[in-house]
């Protein structure tokens, strides 16, 4: 629920500021640094996005993806991160 009343804030719902995008999303890459194509799910805060990569992460290395790393818009939050057990 995206909500554009900063009054919303002290009354615990989440706070979007209307025209601001806040989304996350994954860059995902191969051994060699290259941004590989494919799922561009974009998610409304970074529990989301940490939530699908924990239920993604094995069809994204079987699909070629060896390191993932967070974006918030365009900013790196962290990462890169690999995939690979270690």
């Amino acid at each position: 629920m995206s909500l554009t009343s900063p009054g919303d804030i002290a009354s615990g719902q989440n706070y979007r500021p209307t025209g601001v995008d806040v989304d996350y999303r994954w860059r995902c890459q191969d051994a060699r640094g290259r941004d590989v194509p494919g799922d561009e799910t974009v998610f409304a805060d970074q529990t989301e996005a940490e939530d699908w990569l924990r239920d993604s992460w094995r069809e994204l290395l079987a699909a070629g993806v060896d390191r993932v790393t967070l974006l918030h818009n365009e900013a790196e939050v962290y990462g890169p991160m690999s995939l690979h057990s270690s």
